[in-house]
């Protein structure tokens, strides 16, 4: 037998793609790199990146309770329509309706990246401004309360802040092998309680960033900063101590009512008729 390797006939295979020089998107445009993303980041005013962690707030309220309503209708239609591909095709839905619920809640506290729409780097952002005005009792008193929502907040997490963060790492931001050794394992659900309460959690908080925002002279501007997109146009309706308690609940009773409508439509096209009735 010889030692040379064996010459295969490649003629008839096609040849492998070239890579690409560039990331491009559709349209041409390169992503920013790291540096280019952060200066992009550095230019952003603090009141338009807390304005987006409040958004994410509304996000995440909205995807918890779309995915409260819908995820076990879908899984009930799945189990009717029996085992075949469109049983497959739901379950997948459920999933990813799941995984968006997790994911978006896990945003509001994620301490990972400058360019996170987190409460944690809202407060970081509201620790420089602070730490860059005149000293004084306010602006130590101001600085020791963003301390404590940081901390006993975020950092110590609450029960449902834990079960939120090993959900997103260990099913809803990748697969890993934990969940088949992990005593606690989630398996292909969720605990909406744990969701509502961190939602919750963390909407309190807001709620306690926009009146500090509001009390201290140093941040008193970061509101107005953040609510102009031009001379008329204002980009949210609310005040942000009011955002947190009311377009909350508000944005929670428009995703149920979406999942509502969604599945009244699509049930009966999804069920065989003798299922129906």
């Amino acid at each position: 037998m010889s030692d040379e390797h064996a010459q295969h006939d490649v003629s008839g295979t096609d040849e492998a793609p070239k890579a690409a020089t560039t990331l491009e998107a559709s349209d041409g445009v390169e992503p920013y790199d790291k540096e280019q993303l952060q200066k992009a980041l550095d230019e952003l005013p603090p009141g338009v990146r807390i304005e987006n962690a409040i958004a994410q707030l509304a996000e995440a309220a909205h995807s918890v309770s779309f995915a409260k309503i819908a995820a076990p209708r879908l899984r009930a239609v799945s189990r009717q329509a029996g085992n075949n591909p469109l049983s497959a095709g739901l379950d997948h839905l459920v999933v990813s309706v799941l995984q968006k619920a997790v994911v978006d809640t896990a945003s509001l506290f994620d301490q990972t990246g400058d360019g996170s729409n987190s409460l944690h780097n809202a407060l970081a952002m509201v620790r420089r401004q602070l730490k860059a005005s005149p000293k004084s009792p306010e602006r130590d008193a101001a600085l020791a309360l963003v301390t404590e929502i940081q901390q006993g907040g975020i950092e110590n997490k609450t029960p449902e802040l834990k079960y939120v963060q090993y959900m997103r790492n260990k099913w809803a931001a990748h697969s890993s092998m934990d969940i088949f050794v992990d005593p606690w394992k989630p398996g292909k659900s969720v605990d909406f309680d744990k969701l509502e309460l961190a939602v919750q959690q963390m909407q309190n908080h807001f709620v306690e960033l926009a009146i500090l925002i509001q009390q201290v002279p140093a941040l008193e501007g970061m509101e107005r900063e953040s609510r102009r997109i031009d001379e008329d146009t204002v980009r949210m309706g609310l005040a942000w101590h009011g955002f947190g308690r009311q377009a909350v609940t508000m944005m929670g009773d428009l995703a149920g009512n979406s999942a509502r409508l969604l599945m009244d439509r699509i049930e009966p096209a999804l069920l065989p008729v003798e299922r129906q009735s």
